[in-house]
């Protein structure tokens, strides 16, 4: 399936939109991915800061995510069947992409996530 950019754009605002006391200056900080090798239903990946608060996700990338992407320089934990970033995480950081969750118990599964800056 493939999106709009004017469906992209809704995608990102739901996922941004996560909070009702979300900071003004959130930017993007890598790619999640419903499909493989970061096809499918795609969006940014929006922090309100570094360290982020935890963000949870929101719309059609609530337990739909299949392929992630970090930027280089950050380290972003992702959390499956919860929310609020409780336990149970899996690391994808500085400019690493997670092709395939599948496997990890992570695929189609994820939650919420907050992202760091990556120290090595």
């Amino acid at each position: 399936m493939h999106f709009t950019q004017f469906n992209k754009l809704v995608a990102f605002v739901a996922i941004a939109a996560v909070t009702s006391n979300a900071a003004p200056s959130s930017f993007v900080v890598g790619e999640i991915c419903t499909d493989l090798n970061l096809t499918g239903d795609c969006a940014g990946l929006p922090v309100d800061g570094i360290p982020s608060r935890c963000i949870t996700l929101a719309g059609a990338f609530v337990n739909s995510i299949t392929s992630i992407k970090v930027d280089p320089g950050f380290d972003c934990q992702f959390f499956r069947d919860s929310p609020t970033c409780g336990p149970g995480s899996i690391s994808v950081k500085n400019g690493d992409t997670a092709p395939d969750l599948a496997g990890t118990g992570f695929n189609d599964n994820i939650q919420s996530y907050i992202c760091f800056d990556f120290t090595g």
